[in-house]
């Protein structure tokens, strides 16, 4: 589970953001919501945890000299264009808590460390500065000193290590393959993501979860159908240039480009003694608030599972406030949530404020300085709510910051 991730000059953060998800007594929420005005920055906090995994992911495939291309230091200071950028993230896997933080500016990695919990006193796994390496315990410096010939200044250690085996680093690196963010939940964005999961649904528990889903928002959809096509595009693939072809398509084993056809069945009742008709609908001619739940099925199934975190911004986009509410439920519910998946969303719901069960340290606030250019991230947590009732209503009056001002006698 995530415990708290930290960010510093990244894009409109200059100064330290921390997410976290920790609570008063030191239980892990599962569900936190963003809230901010258009432009505040709460797309950059999910760009700058995007920016990280996906540094971890892909070291490994980096040659040597390649740019890391995610990192993006604030942008208005010619201070901190020379400075690295700062990522950190805590957090439990296989029962131990983790720190791992590393800084990086789009050319190579600074500093990288990770810590391990046993006891109260974290344990130095390794330490990185630059090129020199520290490992604190010698069982380790035996394991993990070989390895660092083996990387270079624009990997992690952590990604390399845990390439070449290394049982120490195995746990927390696999972790990192168990969050994912998303900049909405546009069907045609997320459809790559989850076609496996669709197509290895051989027993229908997925198809089951998905049609409940849909139904639970009140949308008449009772089956779905898929239909795979592959078409053959080797000889295709030889009158273009490799250079003009998108990376997924340069690999030898790109032969064949798959293609899915996928419609919805519609219960119609055509006469009064009750019979119905599926008629199905491609999904295309769906609404967008069917298609993104459609799509977020797959997603919200896989993280019950397994107990992924999933960070989604703009969440609500197409999807109605009690659904939301709804969504975020689920990750509260253990008949549905047994193994502590995680939900990070931006939302403009504020009828979440209200809802029983989601309480103020479940609510973060994005507010940028329109002076400076710069983002702050602080939880409503850190305000007084003892003369405040309704917090719907003290958010939308400006109690908290972090609203659009509107001049309403210019319009």
């Amino acid at each position: 589970m995530l415990i708290q991730f930290s960010t510093e000059n990244f894009k409109s953060f200059k100064d330290r953001a921390v997410l976290s998800m920790e609570t008063a007594d030191h239980k892990l929420l599962k569900t936190v919501a963003l809230y901010g005005a258009n432009a505040a920055g709460k797309s950059n906090l999910f760009n700058a945890m995007t920016a990280a995994i996906l540094t971890i992911r892909q070291s490994n495939i980096r040659q040597i000299g390649d740019r890391l291309n995610y990192i993006v230091p604030f942008r208005f200071s010619q201070e901190c264009e020379y400075k690295p950028s700062l990522f950190e993230f805590v957090f439990m896997a296989a029962g131990s808590k983790y720190v791992y933080r590393f800084t990086a500016d789009n050319k190579k990695i600074h500093t990288e460390y990770l810590y391990k919990y046993n006891s109260n006193k974290p344990m130095t796994i390794f330490e990185r500065k630059g090129e020199k390496y520290n490992f604190a315990v010698p069982d380790l410096e035996t394991e993990l000193s070989p390895l660092i010939e083996r990387n270079t200044a624009n990997k992690l250690f952590l990604a390399t290590a845990a390439a070449w085996n290394s049982k120490a680093l195995e746990i927390p690196y696999r972790w990192f393959l168990q969050i994912d963010t998303f900049s909405s939940l546009r069907y045609d964005a997320l459809l790559p993501k989850v076609t496996k999961l669709l197509e290895n649904d051989s027993d229908g528990t997925l198809k089951n979860f998905i049609v409940a889903l849909l139904q639970e928002a009140d949308i008449n959809i009772s089956d779905y159908s898929i239909e795979v096509k592959e078409t053959d595009i080797s000889d295709l693939l030889k009158t273009v240039p490799e250079s003009f072809l998108p990376p997924v398509l340069t690999a030898s084993s790109q032969d064949k480009q798959r293609s899915y056809k996928i419609a919805m069945a519609h219960g119609i009742k055509e006469n009064d003694n009750g019979e119905q008709k599926k008629y199905y609908m491609p999904i295309d001619a769906e609404s967008k608030g069917t298609q993104s739940l459609f799509i977020l099925g797959p997603l919200l199934q896989e993280a019950f599972i397994k107990g992924n975190i999933l960070c989604i911004d703009e969440f609500d986009t197409n999807l109605h406030p009690m659904l939301v509410a709804y969504i975020l439920g689920l990750f509260s519910n253990d008949k549905y949530n047994r193994n502590n998946a995680q939900l990070v969303i931006s939302t403009h719901a504020t009828e979440l404020m209200n809802i029983a069960g989601f309480s103020d340290e479940q609510i973060y606030f994005v507010e940028k300085n329109n002076t400076t250019g710069q983002s702050e991230l602080y939880s409503a947590d850190e305000f007084d709510f003892n003369q405040i009732t309704d917090l719907h209503n003290a958010y939308m009056a400006g109690r908290f910051g972090a609203v659009p001002y509107i001049d309403m006698e210019n319009i």
